[in-house]
């Protein structure tokens, strides 16, 4: 049945779940060592790759503790958690392949590293996420 009460709390669990996003998106976005924006402007594929694959991630966490917690203080503390943790795996993930530099190889436009970002978010996202569960 339709009320208005739970028209306000959708508008209101909207309106923080964007916010938040559009935050740690930014914040994401200030650890590169280039204009995500800006390359994705100029057609960067593989940068629009791992930048879909950092906001999945992370709404996936935020997906698991909404369907978890009752509390949007909660939802949002599991979320800061997750993006914590997909920020150490970024970061990671950077140490442990040597042989390149993803910032560098996502600025040259290199799709494999992009898709590869996009995948690692996803499933690390996921993981953080089902984890809330526990």
């Amino acid at each position: 049945m339709f009320s208005l009460h739970a028209l306000g709390t959708i508008a209101l669990w909207w309106i923080v779940i964007l916010a938040f996003l559009a935050v740690t998106t930014i914040l994401f976005n200030l650890l590169t060592h280039y204009d995500d924006i800006g390359e994705i402007r100029k057609g960067n594929l593989a940068v629009a790759l791992a930048s879909s694959g950092k906001l999945i991630g992370n709404g996936l966490v935020l997906l698991f503790a909404m369907m978890n917690n009752d509390s949007l203080t909660q939802t949002i503390l599991w979320g800061g958690i997750g993006f914590v943790l997909l920020v150490i795996t970024y970061f990671l993930f950077d140490l442990v392949t040597p042989r390149f530099r993803i910032n560098e190889e996502l600025q040259k436009g290199n799709l494999a590293v992009g898709a590869l970002i996009f995948v690692l978010m996803l499933l690390v996202g996921g993981i953080i996420g089902a984890a809330t569960w526990a």
